[in-house]
């Protein structure tokens, strides 16, 4: 039944709901954010359909909801604090953060080793033989590093595990699947996210970045198949700067195994490909050290399609501040 009269009431009642709110100063910072983004919206918010869905429907069809004002309520709980005591580091702290991880990942017996990092001052620095932050081979450009043994074998295969649990779908680039990036990957969230084996990973990931895991989103669990990849892209995402959380600092990626042909992330600005490696850690910044939070183009990354075999492996975007709080109050992520 197409229900066309009833339909055309809510559009009618959606017109003179946003006329109403368009004079009205206090939503005039988020007016043209207001709007139906699927040209059913007025089917769906039929009967109770923005209270039965209703992440999606005030948000994404807040004019046929007359939901406007939720989105007031969000733009206000969600925006920058102006607190920069907020965040993670301060301008100027990118070396001093990874010096740390290093150092901390040396005494945990992770082998950490640098591929590139900004020139260091060398007289007032130990020899580059001597210096595990500073080896004679790395490259001068932004933080590049690894680590080595990160998980055991039974963390992978719990990892695993819920990979297939949480049920892999196909990847997005941004907020859309695109032929950017075909592989597949699942959430680990609700039970994946509590369960202690997880913890004790997260638990791990802030002793060796000194940052809380209340910076961190969920783990994302990726799966590549042959044929598979993600197009040179940078993990920073503009809209984030404006956000309670602020943007990614740091991108932390592991990877669960070996394979066969391919796979490898490749860094084309600095001449940098890393294969995949059972329990490896690849960690890099998604933003300058300047206080600006523009995007590092140097780090721009690409996962190289899978030629034989499988990958498997995990990322937690680290932010500059707080990211569980803001996002379980409905902030967008």
């Amino acid at each position: 039944m197409l229900r066309t009269e009833e339909v055309r009431s809510i559009i009618s009642e959606t017109i003179s709901y946003m006329k109403k709110i368009s004079t009205d100063e206090t939503y005039k910072d988020i007016f043209h954010e207001c709007k139906n983004e699927d040209s059913q919206c007025s089917l769906w918010a039929l009967d109770d359909g923005c209270d039965d869905n209703p992440k999606y429907m005030k948000d994404s069809c807040a004019p046929a909801c007359k939901s406007c004002a939720h989105l007031l309520e969000l733009k206000q709980k969600c925006s920058l604090a102006p607190d920069s005591s907020l965040d993670a580091i301060r301008p100027g702290e990118m070396t001093q953060l990874f010096e740390k991880m290093i150092y901390v990942a040396d005494r945990m017996r992770l082998e950490p080793k640098v591929w590139s990092r900004p020139a260091k001052n060398s007289s007032i620095s130990p020899s580059c033989e001597k210096d595990i932050t500073n080896p004679c081979d790395s490259r001068d450009g932004p933080w590049v590093i690894t680590l080595e043994n990160f998980l055991s074998d039974e963390e992978i295969n719990h990892l695993l595990d819920w990979g297939k649990r949480m049920r892999y779908e196909r990847s997005e680039a941004g907020d859309e699947v695109t032929f950017v990036r075909t592989s597949a990957h699942a959430w680990c969230v609700d039970e994946c996210y509590q369960d202690p084996i997880v913890s004790s990973v997260t638990e791990r990931i802030a002793d060796v970045t000194g940052i809380p895991h209340a910076n961190y989103e969920a783990l994302q669990l990726l799966k590549y198949e042959v044929g598979q990849f993600y197009l040179p892209h940078d993990d920073r995402i503009e809209y984030h700067n404006e956000q309670a959380h602020g943007p990614r600092l740091l991108t932390f990626f592991i990877y669960f195994n070996e394979v066969e042909k391919g796979g490898g992330t490749r860094f084309p600005a600095l001449d940098l490909l890393f294969y995949p490696k059972k329990g490896r850690v690849l960690i890099w910044p998604s933003i300058t050290d300047d206080g600006t939070w523009n995007v590092e183009s140097r780090t721009t990354h690409e996962a190289m399609p899978v030629e034989e075999g499988q990958k498997f492996a995990a990322n937690t975007w680290i932010h500059m501040r707080d990211f569980q709080t803001p996002f379980s109050m409905g902030c967008p992520g």
